[in-house]
C-alpha cells in the first residue's frame, strides 16, 4: 500500500502542534493561570491597564473610574478571559458599594461569586465578597443571612491563608460585634470590638480602629457607660481628623449626638448633628443619613419643636423605606405617633401607632438570637482547624514543585518523541479518524438524548395543561354543586346551621375546592403566560409560603425581560422542582430565591437552611440528574453547594436565553 509523502506533512504539523500545546497547559497547571492560549498576553495588559485606570480615579472622579470597570468587564467576557472578568466585576460591586447604591451592589456581589469561583487566580476575592454581601445585609435588617455571609467569608479566608492575616481579623471582630449590637447583646458587642481594638492599635490600622471604637462606644450607649462612650467617640473624630476619613469623623459627631440626647441636651446634640450632616453624602448609607436625620428630629421632638422633628422623621422614614431598612425605623413610627397626639392630628397618630406595634411584633425572636449565637461557635471552630490549613497549604505546595520537575521531564523527552512519530504516522492518522468517528457519535447521541429529554417535557407539560383543565371543568364543577346544595339545604332547614357535622361537610368542601384551584393552578401556570418568569415565581414561592410551612421569600435583581414561552416554560419548572425539593427533602424552615438580570443573562439563587441533598438521590422528586439535564436543555448550569449543617446554596447560570 503506497501513501504519498503529502499526507504525512499535515499530520506532522499537526502532532508537533499538540505536543507543544500539552507542554504549555502543563506549564500553565502549574503557574495556576487562567488564561486561554487564544488569549494573548497583549490582551491581558490592556484589560488590567483599564482596571488599574479606574482605581486611579476612585476618589477623585467616582463615575469614570466605574466606565473603566465596566470596558474591563466587556473586554474580558468578550475574550473568555475569567480572571479579568472576575476581577472587574468585583471593583463594579465595591464602587456602587462605595456610593451607597446597595442593591445594585449586592447584585454584583451576588454576581461575583460563580465568577471568581471560575476564575483560579482571583478565587481569593470570595472572602471579601461574601464579607460585603453581610454589611448590606445588616443595613437591611437581615442578620441571619448577614451572620451566614460572614461566617462564609471566614471560610474563604482559610482557605488562602494560614490564618495570621491580622488585618481581616480584625475586620471579623467588626462584623460580629455589628451582629450582636443588632440582636441588643452587648456584652458580646463590647468583647468583640474590644478585640479588634486590641490588633488595630497594635498593628496601627486607624481605619479599622475607628470601627472598632464607634461599635464598642454604641454598646457602653446603650448600657449606661456615657463617659466611655464619650471618650471613644472624640478618640473617632481625631482619627478622622488626621486620618482624612470622613467616615470616622461624621460617625464621631454622631455618637456625640446620640449621647446628648440620651443626657437630655437637644440643643447640645443638635450642635454635634449639625456638623456631622455637614460631613455626611445625604446619598450613601454609610454615611448614616437615615440615623442624622432621625436624631435631629429626636433633638426637635424633645424641645417640642414638633413641625422641625416632624420634617426630619419624615425624611429619615423616606430614606430607610428606600434602602430596605428594617427594624431601625421602628422608633421613627413611634415619635411621629406621639408628635401626631401632642399636636392634634389623631387619625395619623393612630396610623403610626398601628405600624409601631406590627413592627414590634416582628422583631427578631429568641430562636433567631440562637441561630445567630452560633456564628461564634463556627468562629471559634475555624480558629483551631488553623494548623490543619497550613499544613494543607504545605502539601499544595509540595505538589506543586512535583508538578514544575515533571514538566521539565517532559520537555526532555519532547523531541525523542516527535523522532519516533515516523513509524506511527499511519497508525496515528487510523486513531484520529477513529476519534472523530466516535466524537461525532458521541454528539449525535447527546443530542438525540437532548431530543427525547425535549419530547418528555412537551409530552409532561401537555398532560398537565390536560390534568388542569379536568381538575378545572370537571371536578371543580361537582365541588361547585356540592356547596351549592348544601348551602340550599340551610336556607330550607335553618335549623341545620346547628349541627356541626353539616357545619363540618360545608367547611370540608370550601377546602377542597381552595385545594383544587391551587392544584389547577400549578399544573397550568397562568401568571406565567399573563406576568411573565419572574411574577410566576413570586406568585408560586407566595401560595406555598403557609404557616407552618417553608418560609419562601424572593428578591429581584434588575429589570426583568420576557423570553420565548417555551424557555420561561422551562425555567419555571426548574425552579419550581427544585423549591418542591426543599420543601420535601432538606427539612428547611426558611428559604431564599434570588433572580438576577443582567445585560440579557439570568442568574437564579435559591438558599435553604435545611440539611442539604444529595445529587443522587433519586427519590426526590424527578432528581438532581434529571433537572440537570433539564437545565443543559436550555443551554444553563446548575451549582449546588452542600454546607456543613448550613443549608444548601443552588446557582443557575443560563447566559442565552434571548
Amino acid at each position: 500500500m503506497n501513501i504519498s509523502l503529502s499526507i504525512y506533512i499535515p499530520l506532522i504539523v499537526l502532532l508537533l502542534s499538540i505536543a507543544g500545546i500539552s507542554d504549555g497547559y502543563a506549564q500553565k497547571s502549574f503557574d495556576r493561570g487562567t488564561i486561554l492560549n487564544t488569549i494573548t498576553q497583549k490582551d491581558t495588559i490592556l484589560v488590567f491597564d483599564e482596571i488599574r485606570k479606574g482605581q486611579a480615579l476612585e476618589y477623585k472622579a467616582p463615575d469614570s473610574a466605574l466606565a473603566y470597570y465596566y470596558n474591563a468587564y466587556n473586554m474580558s467576557k468578550s475574550m473568555y478571559y475569567a480572571d479579568g472578568q472576575a476581577l472587574a466585576v468585583f471593583n463594579l460591586a465595591r464602587m456602587h458599594n462605595r456610593k451607597g447604591n446597595l442593591e445594585t451592589a449586592l447584585h454584583y456581589f451576588l454576581a461575583a461569586i460563580p465568577v471568581c469561583k471560575a476564575s483560579v487566580q482571583q478565587q481569593k476575592l470570595l472572602s471579601a465578597i461574601h464579607g460585603n454581601i453581610g454589611n448590606i445585609y445588616i443595613f437591611q435588617g437581615k442578620y441571619e443571612l448577614a451572620a451566614s455571609y460572614y461566617d462564609s467569608s471566614l471560610s474563604e479566608e482559610l482557605r488562602f491563608t494560614n490564618y495570621q492575616s491580622s488585618r481581616n481579623q480584625a475586620s471579623t471582630y467588626i462584623n460580629l460585634s455589628r451582629v450582636y449590637y443588632r440582636l441588643k447583646q452587648y456584652d458580646k458587642v463590647y468583647d468583640f470590638a474590644q478585640k479588634a481594638e486590641a490588633i488595630s492599635r497594635n498593628m496601627n490600622y486607624p481605619e479599622r480602629l475607628a470601627l472598632a471604637l464607634n461599635n464598642k462606644a454604641e454598646a457602653m450607649l446603650a448600657t449606661g457607660n456615657y463617659y466611655g462612650a464619650a471618650n471613644s467617640f472624640q478618640e473617632m473624630i481625631k482619627i478622622g481628623t488626621e486620618h482624612n476619613d470622613r467616615i470616622a469623623t461624621l460617625s464621631g459627631y454622631t455618637g456625640l449626638g446620640h449621647l446628648s440626647l440620651k443626657q437630655n441636651n437637644p440643643d447640645k446634640a443638635l450642635e454635634y448633628l449639625n456638623k456631622a450632616g455637614s460631613i455626611a453624602d445625604p446619598q450613601n448609607p454609610y454615611h448614616l443619613p437615615f440615623e442624622i436625620n432621625y436624631l435631629i428630629g429626636n433633638a426637635h421632638f424633645q424641645l417640642k419643636q414638633y413641625r422641625k422633628a416632624e420634617d426630619q422623621l419624615l425624611k429619615s422614614l423616606q430614606y430607610a423605606y428606600t434602602i430596605g431598612f428594617a427594624d431601625d425605623i421602628l422608633n421613627v413610627h413611634k415619635i411621629l405617633s406621639e408628635i401626631y397626639t401632642a399636636t392634634g392630628r389623631y387619625k395619623m397618630a393612630l396610623e403610626h401607632q398601628t405600624i409601631y406595634l406590627n413592627l414590634k411584633d416582628s422583631l427578631l425572636s429568641n430562636e433567631k438570637a440562637k441561630e445567630i449565637n452560633e456564628l461564634e461557635i463556627k468562629y471559634r471552630s475555624s480558629e483551631k482547624d488553623r494548623e490543619l490549613a497550613i499544613k494543607e497549604k504545605e502539601l499544595v505546595l509540595k505538589n506543586l514543585s512535583i508538578a514544575r520537575a515533571e514538566v521539565l521531564n517532559r520537555r526532555q523527552a519532547t523531541w525523542i518523541w516527535i523522532i519516533s512519530l515516523g513509524t506511527l504516522l499511519l497508525a496515528m492518522s487510523i486513531v484520529l479518524l477513529r476519534y472523530r468517528q466516535l466524537t461525532r457519535e458521541k454528539q449525535l447521541q447527546q443530542q438525540k438524548a437532548l431530543d427525547l429529554l425535549k419530547a418528555t417535557m412537551d409530552g409532561e407539560e401537555a398532560e398537565r395543561v390536560r390534568v388542569g383543565k379536568e381538575l378545572h371543568d370537571g371536578v371543580s364543577s361537582f365541588l361547585s354543586a356540592i356547596k351549592m346544595n348544601l348551602v340550599t339545604l340551610r336556607m330550607q332547614r335553618k335549623d341545620i346551621a346547628q349541627e356541626s357535622t353539616y357545619m363540618h361537610a360545608l367547611s370540608l368542601a370550601d377546602e377542597a375546592a381552595d385545594e383544587l384551584r391551587k392544584t389547577a393552578h400549578n399544573l397550568v401556570p397562568s401568571n406565567l403566560v399573563k406576568k411573565g418568569l419572574t411574577e410566576a415565581i413570586k406568585g408560586f414561592c407566595e401560595r406555598l409560603s403557609l404557616p407552618g410551612s417553608v418560609t419562601l421569600e424572593v428578591q429581584v435583581m434588575g429589570s426583568p425581560i420576557r423570553l420565548k414561552a417555551e424557555k420561561e416554560l422551562s425555567v419555571y419548572r426548574i425552579v419550581q422542582e427544585l423549591i418542591h425539593n426543599i420543601i420535601k427533602h432538606a427539612r428547611a424552615s426558611e428559604a431564599l430565591v434570588i433572580i438576577s438580570w443582567m445585560e440579557g443573562v439570568l442568574m437564579v439563587t435559591i438558599e435553604d437552611n435545611g440539611i442539604g441533598m444529595l445529587e443522587t438521590d433519586d427519590s426526590k422528586g424527578i432528581g438532581i440528574d434529571n433537572i440537570r439535564k433539564r437545565v443543559q436543555s436550555v443551554n444553563g448550569t446548575l451549582e449546588i453547594e452542600n454546607g456543613e449543617d448550613s443549608g444548601t446554596s443552588m446557582y443557575l447560570y443560563f447566559p442565552s436565553l434571548l
